[in-house]
């Protein structure tokens, strides 16, 4: 085996490994996001265990089934299109011309069934793929430099993958119309450019878990930075607005803090303006639900999920929930809720940063449940 051909089978080797990780990923959460991710890398896998399949039996498939794979690989950059405006906002007009280009694209590739295309056609696909991808990759750039956390990070590994993908359909595609010796160089520089982009791929897709908590450290920090003096704040409703603060800030999404009442059995939240307080009781509402289960609960579609709170989540654009109760050991505290316009386009990482600030915001609440109950037995002992 050549270094070339290493090269190359790691690289499919990698897009099948992520396939199978993202289809976990949307087993556990169904997300719009998630089914582009699953369709992407599908797409990838099919691609890739089709061609070992061929080379090792030695036969040819039919050349209407050839151009059916080259259809797939031409909706690549569609699909990734899709991932863009799960998180962001695609424009309309782009993707309806996304999706005529691939029309076009489909019935030309079988109008020309063979072994071989026409330069012009070959020229015309390469440019559609790389020009989708090069946007799709300066769409995920900007859009890391508005989000938070490992989110930012994922999202710059994704953009330079999609980038580094588009270069390499430009090198092999074009190389492929050059005579030797440039078409080898070409292809032999696209294979680096691919095995680069499937590595990006697979970070900003399905980190391990070990990179994930390095990237989580930094907001985590800062974060703890200043909890240490957040329990002697005059009062707690300051405790509670700088928790939020920071949960949103982490996050990179809105984020409310609910407190639970022993005494009149409710959770108290307070509104987004001003300091007007409104309660809901266990049970009530995705946070409620969270509260008495004790769980992290994660909604992609409130509305359909919570249809008693339907009008509150219209009237505040929220489009996504996540819930994560605030407990110290046995005692419940809270529910920390984290909501967004749109459902995350990576929500296993926000379940997992959502429980690690419900953590230490338990930490410190009870802090200053502890100060308070110090100061009412000293003023006790005072009047007494």
């Amino acid at each position: 085996m050549t270094a070339l051909e290493l090269v190359t089978l790691l690289s499919q080797a990698i897009y099948v490994v992520v396939f199978v990780l993202v289809v976990v990923n949307y087993i556990h959460a169904a997300t719009p996001a998630h089914l582009d991710m699953t369709i992407f890398f599908g797409i990838l896998a099919f691609v890739v265990v089709e061609s070992r399949i061929v080379r090792l039996i030695g036969v040819m498939p039919p050349d209407w089934f050839s151009a059916a794979i080259v259809v797939s690989i031409v909706a690549l950059p569609y699909i990734l299109l899709r991932l863009v405006d799960d998180f962001t906002t695609v424009p309309a007009l782009l993707k309806r011309a996304a999706e005529a280009g691939l029309v076009v694209a489909a019935v030309v590739l079988f109008a020309l069934v063979g072994p071989t295309l026409p330069a012009a056609v070959v020229l015309a696909l390469v440019a559609y793929i790389s020009g989708l991808f090069f946007y799709s990759g300066i769409r995920f750039v900007l859009a890391a430099r508005r989000a938070q956390g490992v989110t930012r990070r994922r999202m710059q590994a994704i953009s330079l993958g999609a980038i580094l993908f588009a270069l390499e359909i430009v090198t092999v595609g074009v190389g492929g119309l050059l005579p030797e010796p440039d078409k080898t160089v070409l292809s032999i520089t696209g294979q680096a450019l691919g095995f680069a982009s499937a590595i990006l791929f697979f970070l900003g897709f399905a980190p391990p878990p070990f990179l994930r908590r390095a990237w989580q450290a930094p907001e985590l920090r800062r974060f703890l930075t200043r909890a240490s003096s957040l329990p002697r704040l005059p009062t707690t409703l300051d405790i509670v607005r700088e928790l939020e603060r920071g949960a949103a800030a982490a996050t990179g999404a809105r984020a409310r803090i609910g407190l639970w009442e022993e005494d009149e059995r409710r959770i108290r939240m307070w509104a987004q303006e001003g300091n007007e307080p409104f309660d809901i009781a266990p049970g009530q509402h995705l946070a409620g639900r969270a509260f008495e289960q004790q769980r992290t609960l994660f909604s992609p579609d409130p509305i359909r999920d919570d249809p008693q709170g339907a009008d509150l989540y219209r009237r505040g654009r929220i489009g996504a929930v996540m819930a994560t109760p605030i407990s110290a050991g046995e005692r419940r505290v809270g529910v920390l809720v984290l909501y967004a316009e749109r459902p995350p386009i990576f929500a296993d990482n926000d379940r997992e940063l959502s429980q690690m600030l419900a953590d230490q915001a338990a930490v410190i609440l009870e802090s200053r449940m502890l100060i308070e109950h110090a100061a009412r037995v000293r003023a006790g002992e005072d009047a007494t």
